[in-house]
């Protein structure tokens, strides 16, 4: 390994550790220690993205990733989670880890050692939130941290799984809501430190993408992390609130250069509609001052009324505004997913981009009818998309086409002259929906 180039070893490190998961990561942590040469080659992309909460540990870990001399200028992406220990009676909760034990594990001889480890871990945990919180340390820590990280622009919020695999493995069993992801207080300590750190952005996902750490064997009461299903995403109105604290004088500072916009699962189950309503907000605000943008992924931003029943879909007019779609000028890749509008206004949206446009991707997007989508095709077919590559549609019809996709790349690019939209609603006409 020692005597292979630098450049070489680091593309094989590429190659061999490429997904993105907890155990690639603890594979990478154990070959940087094989020899000084490994260290160097896994070093870019084992700190390229690092994940954080707001934790004594955690940050304190970033802190000194942040000053080391040689490791700080890997890091690219901050993933930080809300998590943060609920403000419950700590007896209480051991209690009912101790039932839960008593009923699922009855054979279990060392229930009152387990529910000791439980307490101490628990209270302790509480403590180090309780002394972060005083004085504002986790605020100080962060932006120390982000001064220090010259290359990191890029950012993802959400994901309740960074910090769960420590918490669960000191508390052992768990009640199951020992923790929140409501953000009221972490993402308003997130968005203070990125202003105080003058920290300008380039891509920002908001969402929850990670997958959770699965074990067949941990039971259900054993959860990783524990947090409350009810609980999973963070609180609309709390992203609001964090926004407002960054002065309106700053925002263009640290949200003007985003090129990259990510919010993919933003979807409000069983909340009231006034939290969701500040989020769509917060996201117009964001949207119309990015002014670089070139990839916009926007998916199942909607209030679902409950399990069974049919979504209400966003109007894509609801988060940019129509006179706004000037300031998309450079885009270049755009996904929807679960929105609506009208003709126009899906029609404008692409057409005044097809000088720059080369990916779009159209999931549950509903205009009319299906009739109106071969119009907006023929439409479009009149402009020259001379960058794209591919243009797919999944399930945008008013008919039942689960599953349903459709490419219609070659015929806007001029490839074929077959309407994709009309050949299928021939086909439905013909043969039915089966």
């Amino acid at each position: 390994m020692q005597r292979l180039p630098q450049e070489l070893l680091r593309e094989i490190v590429g190659l061999a550790f490429s997904e993105d998961s907890n155990p690639t990561r603890h594979a990478l942590k154990d070959f940087r220690l094989l020899c000084k040469a490994c260290a160097h080659a896994a070093a870019p992309l084992l700190f390229r993205d690092v994940p954080i909460w707001i934790g004594r540990q955690s940050l304190q870990n970033l802190v000194s990733l942040s000053e080391h001399p040689l490791l700080h200028q890997y890091v690219r992406k901050i993933m930080f989670s809300p998590l943060r220990f609920n403000e419950k009676d700590i007896k209480q909760s051991t209690e009912s880890v101790k039932a839960k034990c008593e009923m699922y594990c009855p054979h279990e001889e060392n229930i009152d050692g387990i529910c000791a480890t439980y307490a101490s871990a628990l209270s302790r945990y509480w403590d180090e939130q309780c002394s972060l919180t005083k004085d504002e340390q986790d605020l100080k820590f962060l932006i120390q941290a982000f001064k220090n990280l010259g290359n990191f622009t890029s950012l993802q919020i959400g994901g309740c799984y960074v910090g769960g695999l420590e918490i669960a493995s000191r508390l052992g069993k768990v009640d199951g809501d020992e923790l929140l992801m409501d953000g009221r207080y972490t993402l308003t300590v997130l968005f203070k430190a990125l202003c105080a750190a003058s920290k300008p952005l380039t891509s920002l996902t908001l969402g929850n993408e990670a997958d959770p750490p699965y074990n067949a064997e941990r039971p259900w009461w054993e959860m990783i992390p524990p947090v409350e299903v009810s609980a999973m995403c963070f609180d609309k109105n709390s992203f609001l609130s964090a926004f407002k604290v960054v002065p309106e004088d700053k925002r263009q500072a640290v949200f003007g250069s985003i090129t990259e916009l990510r919010m993919p699962d933003l979807n409000a189950y069983h909340q009231r509609l006034e939290p969701f309503e500040s989020l769509m907000t917060a996201m117009r605000w964001i949207v119309q001052g990015c002014l670089h943008l070139e990839t916009l992924d926007i998916g199942w931003l909607q209030k679902v009324w409950g399990r069974g029943l049919p979504p209400q879909a966003r109007f894509i007019t609801s988060l940019i505004p129509f006179d706004r779609y000037g300031h998309l000028a450079g885009l270049k890749s755009i996904k929807l997913d679960h929105m609506k509008g009208t003709i126009m206004e899906i029609g404008v949206i692409l057409c005044t981009k097809c000088e720059t446009l080369e990916n779009v991707e159209l999931t549950s997007v509903f205009i009319n009818s299906p009739n109106h989508w071969a119009q907006l095709l023929k439409c479009l077919k009149g402009y020259d998309f001379h960058r794209l590559q591919t243009f797919n549609m999944n399930d945008c019809f008013k008919f039942d086409s689960r599953g349903k996709s459709v490419s219609a790349v070659e015929y806007i690019r001029g490839v074929t002259d077959v309407n994709p939209m009309e050949r299928d609603q021939k086909a439905l006409e013909a043969y039915g929906p089966g």
